[in-house]
């Protein structure tokens, strides 16, 4: 029979705690039933408990109350009795309610004659090793997503579950700034809190409601503000720690520099493509429509040679395709350079394609566009133009119209592009492969984000219809 007096006594003696002042651990003894019998003052340094109030109770308050309710306290004492020793790491709880990543050992205790007499439990604190393995981890994974060039929703969502995990909050959520830098609208929200939070928008720099103990940390790029890194508990959950509260901060930094080399990246490959563009401009113009302007002149001055009228009249038609061919190139040039659409605004561009219509087809094309929205499509106005270039040569070269009219204005927060004739009209199920280009046009459209409708009746006219998000 064990004296647990006896050997509470020799464990709060001076002579132990001097064997005990220079380690990190918490030593203390169970019954076979893993009731607390002996506690030494390391325990009461790392478990926050003095002597008086944990002895007599069963070890399972040390577990997170999960844990403790599935049985893992005596699973770990089953263990011990079958081998002798269990080892684990997991997470324990404080007096306070706090927690920490514990290295546990469960060494059994036994009379002469083998009967179980208890447990020696020895608990050590890792949980700073822990959180740097984590956040080396955490780090690691994000910066392969960041240069992998993972969606900005998928790197969002993430870092919040990343985050989130870190501290295991009850939420985590990322929230960027909208377009008034006045509020900040949550895009990705994490953890059981997560569908309350979802597209809520908050005041810029102000803590959501409906939390407890919450950290709030601004993403910011140099002197931009990109939002906040959210993370925090249900009221009266537990409280986040000074050391949680700088993994937070670590978190919102990385996420920020993601974000930043994100959008550097994009403008990058913006870059690129605007340059890719204005080559292929140059050369088109430099090479194919000089070298077709020479091959015109060539065949001109044959026809004016030659005495037979029917030679004379296919080479003066020849010259006139190419003529035509000179004028389709330039209208792709047009489209293809952007330095063009600044130096003309969206809507004095669209006005020229509609005449160059009238001079081309001799097609009467009104045009009207709403200059707001001719502006805030400036960013996409090559897009836009080659849309409207395209649809505006199909009805040049096969409708048969008399009269087009071009608009574009905004509706239900979208920017709306129509053009529509009073030509023959098609049926648009079976015009594909016939020379319209509807499948182009819709390509066009999608790389836009925006979407493509095509009615048409034989007859009566067609209308297509762009639409873009603003």
């Amino acid at each position: 029979m064990v004296d647990w007096g006896d050997v509470q006594r020799l464990l709060s003696g001076r002579r132990f705690q001097l064997a005990l002042e220079s380690v990190d651990y918490a030593v203390f003894l169970l019954d076979p039933d893993g009731v607390v019998r002996a506690w030494a003052p390391g325990a009461e340094h790392l478990l926050g408990y003095p002597a008086d109030d944990i002895l007599g109770r069963h070890f399972s308050v040390f577990y997170p109350p999960a844990e403790a309710g599935e049985g893992k306290p005596a699973r770990v004492l089953a263990e011990a009795v079958a081998s002798g020793r269990h080892e684990e790491e997991g997470w324990r709880i404080r007096s306070d309610g706090s927690r920490f990543w514990a290295n546990v050992v469960v060494t059994t205790l036994r009379n002469d004659d083998g009967g179980l007499r208890g447990f020696v439990k020895v608990t050590r604190d890792r949980t700073e090793r822990k959180q740097q393995d984590d956040h080396l981890r955490s780090a690691l994974e994000i910066a392969q997503a960041t240069l992998a060039g993972r969606d900005d929703p998928e790197l969002l969502r993430l870092i919040v579950v990343r985050a989130r995990e870190l501290v295991d909050a009850d939420l985590a959520a990322i929230a960027l700034e909208d377009p008034t830098g006045q509020e900040l609208v949550v895009q990705v929200a994490e953890g059981p809190l997560a569908e309350a939070f979802q597209g809520a928008r908050l005041p810029a720099g102000g803590a959501p409601a409906g939390l407890g103990a919450v950290v709030t940390t601004v993403l910011d790029s140099g002197d931009h503000r990109l939002g906040a890194l959210i993370v925090g508990n249900r009221p009266g959950g537990r409280p986040l720690m000074d050391a949680e509260r700088a993994i937070i901060e670590l978190q919102a930094a990385q996420a920020a520099v993601a974000m930043d080399y994100r959008r550097t990246r994009d403008e990058l490959q913006r870059l690129a493509i605007v340059k890719d563009r204005e080559r292929i401009g140059r050369e088109l113009h430099d090479g194919a429509i000089q070298s077709l302007f020479a091959v015109g002149m060539g065949l001109q001055g044959m026809a004016m040679l030659t005495p037979d009228a029917v030679l004379r009249e296919r080479l003066e038609g020849a010259v006139t395709q190419i003529d035509e061919v000179i004028r389709d190139l330039r209208g792709y040039i047009f489209g293809l350079r952007p330095g063009a659409v600044a130096d003309r605004q969206l809507g004095l561009a669209l006005d020229a394609l509609a005449h160059q219509l009238e001079e081309r087809h001799g097609v009467a094309c009104a045009v009207e566009v709403d200059a707001e929205t001719a502006s805030r499509l400036a960013g996409r106005a090559a897009e836009v133009l080659q849309v409207a270039r395209e649809a505006l040569a199909n009805v040049g070269r096969h409708a048969e119209a008399a009269t087009c009219r071009l608009s574009l204005r905004s509706r239900d927060d979208q920017a709306v592009l129509v053009i529509e004739d009073d030509g023959r009209g098609f049926v648009p199920e079976s015009a594909s492969g016939t020379g319209w280009g509807l499948r182009n046009l819709s390509e066009r459209a999608a790389a836009l984000g925006g979407s493509l409708e095509i009615t048409s009746v034989p007859g009566e006219g067609t209308s297509v219809t762009l639409r873009i998000p603003l």
